[in-house]
């Protein structure tokens, strides 16, 4: 049975600076053996498609502090298996936008610098692991109590991202069964430029992972 440690929605270059260092920490305080990055691990602002705030990084220099940021990740996880997310994405969504071949396009791999021992799987895919199904988000259940939406939706617990201001876990049960949705909440500084669309918003994004131990979850925020 695996020891899950799952997180989502980095957002490198804007991760939170401890965000790193917490992973860490988990991992080895509830002794993880395998770590699922459920998607958006870099933000790629420069290719949204919405409008692009002016005092933003150019792409060049985001892509070198995306790089840079994410070696915070990388150099303390060698192993990882990881799910796109729609951030992680835009480089190929403009692409097909534009109508340039996706062969084309660097591999994701090569693109970000990440070790041969990263699994990365394409935007919506779902794995599943001690039969609990693992997911980025953006093709499940929006809003408050995401997660549980979802599993209720597919009849099987399940761990996701995406939302970033939603984390806790949520049980469901019927005569035959029980499962939960755990939102895992984002490893984000939201202070930063990139987010500044959600400084009018009261609901602020939660910085906090999950542990999944044996297919039940808890979920850890960052100390404030």
């Amino acid at each position: 049975m695996a020891r899950v440690l799952a997180v989502s929605c980095t957002h490198a270059p804007a991760m939170h600076k401890d965000f790193p260092k917490f992973m860490e920490k988990i991992w080895k305080q509830y002794r993880c053996n395998k770590l699922i990055h459920l998607g958006d691990l870099c933000n790629n602002a420069s290719a949204s498609f919405h409008p692009l705030n002016p005092s933003m990084p150019g792409p060049a220099d985001e892509y070198k502090a995306t790089k840079k940021q994410l070696k915070l990740i990388t150099n303390r996880f060698p192993q990882a298996t990881m799910i796109q997310g729609n951030h992680d994405a835009l480089g190929p969504r403009k692409a097909e936008a534009m109508g340039i071949l996706p062969e084309w396009l660097r591999d994701f791999h090569d693109l970000w610098g990440l070790p041969k021992g990263w699994e990365v799987h394409p935007r919506y895919s779902e794995i599943v692991v001690d039969n609990v199904r693992y997911m980025h988000g953006d093709s499940g259940r929006a809003g408050q109590f995401g997660a549980v939406k979802t599993a209720m939706s597919k009849f099987q617990s399940v761990v996701m991202g995406h939302l970033h201001s939603e984390s806790g876990v949520w049980y469901y049960a019927n005569s035959g069964q029980r499962i939960f949705g755990c939102n895992v909440g984002c490893g984000i500084d939201y202070h930063q430029m990139a987010f500044l669309y959600g400084q009018k918003f009261i609901k602020k994004p939660i910085v906090s992972l999950a542990v999944i131990l044996d297919g039940f979850p808890i979920v850890i925020p960052l100390e404030l």
